[in-house]
């Protein structure tokens, strides 16, 4: 898939994406996930950009759900990235781990 987006240093680009997203349910109250996903974003000098864009990045974040009742989630997620900067032949990673806590109250019952 091509489409023009926007790089992280807000440059524009055209974006090519392959993206896989995976999910089960292990037990009754416990469920994974893992996405992943490989990125190219070009762009020539004068295109999108004011300088040439040649970026080959990855992504991948696998996960685990617990829903201890019908209104409390637990979540635990890491995401690893990686940015190769062609231009620049300079790279950069990523690491990214967190827990989310969800409360869900009944409003309008």
């Amino acid at each position: 898939m091509q489409s023009p987006s926007r790089t992280p240093a807000s440059r524009t680009a055209v974006r090519t994406a392959g993206v896989l997203s995976l999910s089960r349910r292990f037990l009754h109250d416990v469920s994974g996930t893992l996405s992943a996903g490989v990125y190219r974003n070009r762009s020539d000098a004068g295109q999108y950009s004011f300088r040439t864009i040649d970026e080959l990045s990855a992504r991948i974040r696998p996960g685990i759900r617990w829903e201890a009742t019908k209104n409390v989630v637990l979540e635990a997620v890491y995401e690893y990235n990686r940015v190769d900067y062609r231009t620049t032949d300079t790279d950069a990673d990523r690491h990214l781990g967190f827990l989310n806590l969800a409360l869900r109250y009944p409003v309008f019952e």
